[in-house]
């Protein structure tokens, strides 16, 4: 019996679609090695429960301080969330490449991430440790070949579209010394260069048959680049749309079959337009659609009120409401997340059931279902081309930003290290989706490659397409000839009289002069505020509401977590929810040290003020003032993991306290609610005439300029009006 082993499931299904009678025996690589290793005395770990095992772990981890800002995440649940697949793909592909951590650092001589490295080991080693605890194992370390499985098979055939890893071939290496492997590729300049390990004589354009490890060639044949190839130059990318609808209709009447067509998306983002435009659904959407079930799911789990039985069965009940309206296939994938979750119930004790419905919501945001309702032209990604052929190709957005489309945040460490130690560069990942692209150009007789004006991607000139670049024909909008030049705005005018001076306008006026004036002199409108900054100002309002009605102090921290405890069940949004949990754990510090130290009277609470100083107008909000051993003392909370001093804030509550009680001390405090640290701000004469010339500043302005600082711009709701 022969085995063939395939890279994707596509490819399997493509090589074997016309296939009559019984199917040769066949499965994909990753099948392949889940059946042929074992690993004594433990299981593999689901990937649901895996991320569960990480996340407790980061949770309970004593970093340092300056630690924390070694990985990539916020210190709290959701960023641990957010934190943990980074973390598992780096330690997947530090194991298919076969390095540690150790080597890493030998081989930092200059010591970059040695810092991050330190973090990362103990980490894993942490991971490995729980792992063993709970009969799991990750990563195959001590694995061996189950040779009862293959020796039935007398001959195993790769047909291999990417790389292998160095675990992969390592494996192979060792069944290739009792069961023959023949590996059969399609070489390229981009790909060549990692198979030359089988055979030096190797060329680039040749697809091979190649006996492993031999490397005797055992079939070559020559594949050139398809010669009908065209270059269309499109002004949007609805006008691509327009081009890809009209093309794909000419072949369907020239009686090309509609199954033999596909539409190619380099980026995702791209399917929007695709979707607006196809009127008479002839797309058929084949990476897959979100289930508008799932959509219904998620929004009912986001607003679901635990009830305090099991919270595993409690979670199961509130989707079976569900459940009559999710397809068959996606309702086994999310059997397949509550069956981890009950057989590994005490690894989720620690968890709040809000925890556990973002663990779950994590998982089925990935779901897609097949597209039943479209026609039978595929609209694909690029992965979803692997070892398959079409007919006609229409690549669309093939722009230099897409093609290839690599992020450089998913690369950590750099590329000397990567090399030296034979992990994937980034090179490596550009040239493979290189391999693809080419690939698909080779086994189509018909491409049409459209892009935006001035963006064709560089990729075809590397492969050497000189084509001559048409104007889509099909373009829905009529081109003007006339040419429109980016005319920077000049911006003069004066603040208006009586203009009150905030701490708000004042750190915006510092940032950007521009902002400042679309702000508070245009008042064009922002956006709605983030979570982040939504839950600081949900806890000052706890805030003030427990502190307006509280009399005896050794009831706070209960009375703190009954206010949170009504928030959470008015608030929908589940990642808010989750937000309160960690604020009754953050807080507890603050409230605790409150509790021991009550204050003689609490002056202000969310004290609103406008007033007059040396010819200014000025006002804001306090958010706390009280009066301890005859000391006027001003509180202003700060929710968050990183404060830096703003003088200008405390300088202006000093002003306006200074007015009210001229004959006291006053004394300004910065609460920091996370640590439960109180920090005084000495505010001083100098820091005063300092204020009195930047609100002068301020007024005389008359042209509002933008910042040259554009770090500042990334988040700024007005930079499209800026050009920025």
């Amino acid at each position: 019996m022969q085995l063939y082993l395939f890279s994707n499931s596509r490819a399997l299904q493509e090589r074997f679609k016309n296939n009559e009678g019984f199917l040769p025996k066949a499965m994909t690589l990753g099948e392949f090695f889940s059946q042929s290793l074992f690993v004594c005395d433990a299981i593999k770990v689901s990937p649901y429960v895996r991320k569960i095992i990480l996340t407790e772990i980061l949770r309970n981890f004593e970093f340092l301080d300056q630690e924390k800002h070694y990985l990539f995440f916020e210190y709290n649940f959701l960023g641990f969330l957010e934190t943990s697949p980074f973390l598992l793909d780096l330690f997947a592909e530090l194991f298919a490449s076969q390095v540690t951590l150790e080597a890493i650092d030998k081989r930092d001589i200059y010591g970059e991430y040695e810092d991050h490295l330190r973090v990362l080991s103990k980490i894993y080693s942490i991971y490995e440790q729980k792992l063993q605890e709970n009969g799991f194992y990750d990563y195959p370390r001590n694995y061996e070949i189950l040779w009862s499985f293959l020796q039935k098979f007398e001959q195993i055939e790769l047909f291999l579209d990417g790389f292998l890893s160095s675990f992969e071939l390592k494996v192979l290496r060792e069944i290739a010394q009792k069961i023959p492997l023949v590996f059969n590729l399609s070489l390229d300049c981009f790909n060549l260069e990692h198979y030359l390990f089988l055979n030096p004589s190797l060329k680039a354009d040749h697809s091979y048959r190649i006996a492993f490890p031999s490397g005797e060639i055992l079939d070559c044949q020559e594949k050139r680049l398809c010669s009908m190839i065209e270059l269309q130059s499109c002004d949007l990318k609805i006008s691509e749309c327009a081009f890809a609808i009209q093309k794909i209709n000419d072949w369907i009447i020239q009686g090309v079959k509609p199954q033999d067509i596909a539409l190619v998306v380099p980026n995702e983002s791209f399917l929007s337009f695709l979707k607006v435009t196809d009127e008479k659904k002839n797309f058929n959407f084949a990476m897959g659609i979100k289930s508008q079930s799932l959509l219904a799911l998620e929004q009912s789990l986001q607003k679901s009120i635990y009830e305090g039985e099991e919270k595993i069965n409690f979670l199961s009940c509130e989707i079976e409401k569900y459940a009559k309206n999710i397809s068959p296939a996606l309702r086994l994938k999310i059997d397949e997340i509550l069956l981890s979750y009950q057989n590994n119930q005490r690894l989720l004790d620690g968890f709040s059931y809000e925890q556990i419905v973002a663990f779950f919501l994590q998982e089925i945001q990935k779901f897609q279902e097949d597209d039943l309702s479209g026609g039978q032209v595929r609209v694909i990604g690029m992965l979803e081309t692997r070892g398959v052929c079409f007919e006609k190709v229409l690549l669309v957005d093939f722009d230099e930003d897409n093609v290839p489309k690599i992020s450089q945040q998913d690369m950590f460490l750099n590329t000397p290290i990567r090399k030296s130690l034979g992990m994937p560069t980034l090179k490596d990942k550009q040239d493979l989706q290189k391999h693809y692209y080419l690939e698909l150009l080779k086994n189509a007789n018909e491409v049409q490659i459209l892009f935006l004006e001035n963006q064709l991607s560089s990729f075809v000139r590397e492969i050497g397409i000189e084509k001559e670049i048409r104007e889509n024909p099909y373009s829905l909008f009529a081109k003007t000839r006339q040419e429109f030049v980016y005319q920077e705005e000049e911006v003069f005018e004066a603040l208006p009289l009586g203009f009150k001076f905030s701490y708000s306008n004042i750190r915006v006026f510092q940032t950007c002069k521009r902002k400042f004036y679309f702000h508070y002199l245009k008042r064009l409108q922002e956006e709605s505020a983030n979570e982040d900054l939504k839950i600081g100002q949900e806890i000052h309002q706890v805030l003030f509401e427990l502190y307006s009605e509280i009399k005896d102090f050794s009831q706070l921290k209960e009375r703190f977590f009954e206010l949170i405890y009504q928030k959470q069940k008015e608030e929908e949004d589940i990642f808010l929810q989750v937000e309160y949990d960690l604020a009754k754990h953050k807080m507890i510090a603050f409230l605790e040290q409150e509790m021991q130290t009550p204050v003689e009277k609490i002056l202000f609470l969310e004290e609103k003020f406008c007033f007059e100083w040396r010819g200014f107008t000025l006002g804001g909000v306090i958010d706390r003032v009280d009066c301890l051993d005859g000391v006027i003392r001003i509180i202003d909370y700060k929710y968050t993991d990183q404060f830096k001093l703003v003088k200008q804030q405390g300088i202006l509550y000093y002003l306006y306290l200074a007015s009210r009680f001229p004959h006291q001390d006053i004394e300004v405090y910065n609460y920091l609610l996370k640590n439960a640290k109180l920090e005084r701000q000495i505010i001083t004469q100098e820091d005063i005439l300092e204020f009195e010339a930047l609100l002068q500043e301020m007024r005389d302005e008359r042209e509002f300029q933008k910042t040259d600082k554009l770090s500042d711009c990334r988040e700024c709701a007005y930079k499209i009006l800026c050009n920025h």
